[in-house]
């Protein structure tokens, strides 16, 4: 793999990382699917390999407990 591919996976899983907790509280889901992408990337990684797989676990947890907390008082007030 060539050096600017891997410096581009590099800064991209670590932008997702951060990128999916700034959107922890704006838009829940699309920051669940950059934590996602973050992590899958950070294998490419090659700089901070450690804190790009940090971010995007960090926002991964975080958005699917949003997304799920929201899904539990949704629920409710949709059956009753």
């Amino acid at each position: 793999m060539s050096d600017e591919i891997r410096e581009g996976g590099s800064n991209a899983a670590l932008t997702l990382g951060i990128l999916s907790l700034i959107f922890i509280m704006v838009f829940p889901i699309a920051g669940l699917v950059m934590g996602i992408i973050g992590l899958r990337r950070s294998k490419m990684n090659e700089r901070h390999p450690d804190a790009a797989w940090v971010l995007s676990v960090i926002g991964i947890v975080l958005n699917s407990l949003i997304v799920v907390f929201f899904l539990l008082a949704i629920i409710p007030s949709l059956v009753f």
